[in-house]
């Protein structure tokens, strides 16, 4: 076979280029998760407490707090948030607390599932919030047209 120079050249630069491309893609990627890491890092889960200390079937309760000092959300922390975790022979390695009295500790997988449950909450308030408006935006046409054409 026989390549003449620019056909060799081109190879050599496309052997080059390549590599710088792809850097440049995971150093994309490398900034994408770190704002992503930054845009949740403010957001911080309280240790569980009794909403009413005095109710005896009360859920323990966590809340989602943002900058160390609002408040944005309260949880209840129930086995279907919190299900239990198991190690690779099948054995229970945490779970919630079965006596009332005791109270759960919460470790980094179970405060991003908690996180991760609150985004999920905060996103169906946010749809619900959208619908209503929308239909307030139609009634409020429907109010227009009317007064036009009266």
């Amino acid at each position: 076979l026989y390549f003449c120079a620019s056909h060799i050249s081109h190879a050599a630069l496309l052997i080059t280029a390549r590599p710088a491309r792809h850097a440049e893609y995971l150093s994309r990627q490398r900034t994408r998760k770190r704002k992503c890491k930054m845009a949740t890092q403010d957001l911080d889960v309280s240790e569980p407490r009794r909403p009413e200390p005095d109710t005896d079937g009360a859920a323990w309760v966590v809340d989602v707090v943002k900058g160390g000092s609002k408040v944005l959300a309260t949880l209840d922390v129930t086995p279907e948030l919190l299900p239990p975790r198991k190690n690779a022979k099948g054995r229970v390695v945490w779970s919630l607390p079965a006596e009332i009295g005791q109270q759960p500790r919460l470790g980094l997988k179970d405060k991003e599932r908690v996180l991760d449950a609150y985004k999920v909450q905060r996103k169906k308030r946010k749809e619900a919030n959208h619908e209503k408006a929308k239909e307030l935006s139609k009634a409020q046409k429907k109010i227009e047209k009317k007064q036009r054409w009266a």
